[in-house]
């Protein structure tokens, strides 16, 4: 949810802000974890354990940092709304949903 239009207040608007704290670090890892299927880093470290540091920045990341770079099958559903106020969002999560099919 966007911060800037939503009508929320005190303590949800703070839980909001964790939220979207929460899923750009999880961006990120995505990004970072699609960079890493084409050659760019291993996912695991020297010592044959799984390198961290994409998924440190975020309890969310670091609770799936076994789901996502590990040897699993892992599933994302990114919903659409029909309303033309939601455009922007719609293209940011279909965008989101590109990066992460590009995981390997």
């Amino acid at each position: 949810e966007n911060e800037r239009t939503t009508l929320v207040t005190g303590e949800r608007k703070r839980e909001l802000a964790f939220i979207n704290t929460s899923l750009f670090e999880l961006a990120r890892v995505i990004q970072g974890l699609t960079q890493r299927g084409e050659g760019h880093r291993p996912a695991w470290n020297r010592r044959g354990r799984q390198d961290l540091s994409l998924f440190r920045n975020s309890k969310l990341t670091l609770l799936l940092s076994s789901a996502l770079s590990g040897n699993s099958r892992t599933s994302m559903i990114g919903t659409l709304s029909p309303a033309m106020v939601n455009a922007e969002g719609n293209l940011k999560t279909l965008m989101f949903v590109s990066a992460v099919k590009g995981i390997k």
